[in-house]
């Protein structure tokens, strides 16, 4: 069929089939295209097969001369000089350099060359029989860890300061104000001084270190970080004398020689009068920063530090004399013992014999008191986590714990605090389950309680099973600022203090 005529307008672009003559055109087109690419790719070869030749010819053939050059004879070539005849050989004598030997015949007439010279007979030295192998005898490995060597005691003794200590003066300042109810219990905050600021002081000078009651419970006592000695008269609140000594005081506590207080500025340990509040003997001790003692000790023991590495030394508060006690392992072979910053959170039993501390890895351990040395006599699991501040005992030193920060083990809850009874650290006696964040416990055997903190309460109170029975925020709502650092129960079991880096609090449990 013919193609369709296009419209004048159309300006489309002719597609293949609208050309001329169809597809048989291009067909025609495409034959013609290869055979002129086919004739001239024969003509390349050709010119190329000429070039070629006439290269090669052109290399190979010398080139032709002209004729006046071709007649002229070849250049003379010249003429090599005949060898010069060689020298005769020259003969030149020998020189013997060595005398012929000499002729033994003339020196012995006897003596006679061709005559053969029989061997020497050869012993061979008779045969030892080597050492028998004796293997050493077996040796059965040590267990446990390696002694060290004993170490000799040090000297710890360190003169006194150039200071006067101030003498206590009467006051009528009552201390307590009006009693707030919560709940089980009543309390209000003793009017004490702000506590110092943290900067530049030891952790034991913060807030109000030294807190503790007479053995009859008529009067207390309350020594701030800045050395203000207070003691009130109870019941009642009211401050009877008051001795401000002007210096960064420690831990205080109740001996048979009075009030021990502990003045790490000085590392000087001070025996107070508990009625005058006047210091009756002062003790040189050098690295102290806490001191330790109880009810009818006549000694306290004097936790110190030296290149990293704490040490007890006994400090006698009748005669002054110093005795430091290094530390065995006794029969517990298998725990290895590390002074180093082991002993800063070590807790003394009341009657003095036993001193608890962490030992091991982590572990809760006891050591036997002797008058040179402390043996280690038994030894709870690994159950130290977190921070710590140190064991707690209690007042009759039957129970003992080791809070920590996280807690002794997540078995029964998270941040569970073990309790033991002291002599049977193998098991614990109770679990208490106070909350996030621990540090601090304490006991009351009178009253048959256990009070324990968390990061939100002060104050947490729970009986000696570790049964909770009631909180108390104790006026305040600071969580985690001013935590409980030490509960100090009154000898009749109906009363408490609770000490704080802030504020100290007066507890009354309803009956």
């Amino acid at each position: 069929m013919p193609p369709r005529p296009r419209p004048e307008h159309d300006d489309r672009p002719r597609r293949r089939r609208d050309l001329p003559g169809g597809n048989e055109a291009w067909l025609v087109f495409g034959i013609v295209g290869v055979l002129m690419l086919v004739s001239l790719a024969a003509v390349g070869v050709i010119v190329a097969g000429f070039v070629f030749v006439a290269v090669t010819r052109d290399r190979d053939e010398p080139p032709e001369q002209p004729p006046e050059v071709a007649a002229l004879p070849p250049p003379r070539q010249p003429e090599r000089p005949a060898p010069m005849p060689a020298p005769p050989a020259q003969v030149v004598p020998r020189i013997d350099l060595e005398p012929p030997p000499p002729d033994l015949t003339k020196l012995d007439p006897g003596f006679d060359p061709s005559a053969t010279v029989p061997p020497m007979p050869v012993t061979p030295p008779p045969f030892v029989p080597p050492p028998a192998f004796t293997p050493p005898p077996f040796v059965r490995p040590p267990t446990g860890f390696p002694v060290p060597p004993a170490a000799a005691p040090r000297d710890w003794s360190r003169p006194l300061a150039d200071v006067k200590p101030a003498a206590g003066v009467s006051t009528a300042v009552k201390l307590f104000g009006p009693m707030q109810s919560d709940g089980i219990l009543r309390f209000t905050r003793l009017a004490l001084d702000p506590p110092p600021p943290p900067q530049n002081r030891a952790f034991e000078t913060v807030g109000y270190p030294g807190v503790c009651w007479s053995p009859k419970g008529d009067a207390g006592f309350v020594l701030t970080g800045r050395g203000k000695l207070t003691r009130f008269r109870h019941p009642g609140g009211a401050a009877e004398r008051v001795a401000d000594w002007d210096q960064d005081a420690g831990s205080l506590g109740w001996s048979a020689a009075g009030l021990v207080a502990c003045l790490p500025q000085l590392h000087e340990v001070w025996v107070v009068n508990p009625d005058t509040l006047a210091v009756t003997r002062r003790v040189g001790v050098s690295g102290l920063y806490r001191v330790l003692t109880g009810p009818g000790l006549t000694d306290a023991f004097a936790l110190c530090r030296e290149n990293g590495t704490d040490a007890v030394v006994r400090v006698g508060l009748a005669d002054g004399k110093l005795a430091e006690l290094l530390p065995e392992r006794g029969d517990r072979k298998n725990v290895m013992l590390q002074p180093s910053r082991r002993l800063s959170g070590a807790a003394l039993a009341p009657d003095g014999k036993y001193l608890y501390a962490e030992v091991g890895i982590s572990s809760l351990g006891r050591y036997r008191i002797e008058p040179n040395k402390l043996v280690l006599e038994t030894a709870t699991d690994r159950i130290i986590s977190g921070a710590q501040v140190g064991a707690c005992v209690s007042p009759d030193g039957k129970l003992v714990a080791y809070p920590s920060g996280g807690g002794n083990s997540n078995a029964d809850g998270p941040y569970s605090t073990f309790v033991y009874r002291a002599d049977d650290l193998s098991r614990p006696h109770a679990t208490v389950k106070s909350g996030a964040y621990p540090n601090v416990m304490g006991f009351d055997p009178v009253g048959k309680r256990v009070y324990a903190h968390n990061y939100d309460l002060p104050l947490r109170v729970y009986d000696e099973n570790g049964t909770h029975r009631g909180d108390s925020k104790l006026g305040g709502d600071d969580r985690g600022v001013n935590n409980g650092v030490g509960y100090v129960p009154h000898p009749n079991g109906r009363a408490l203090l609770v000490r704080t880096n802030g504020w100290v609090a007066y507890v009354e449990f309803n009956p």
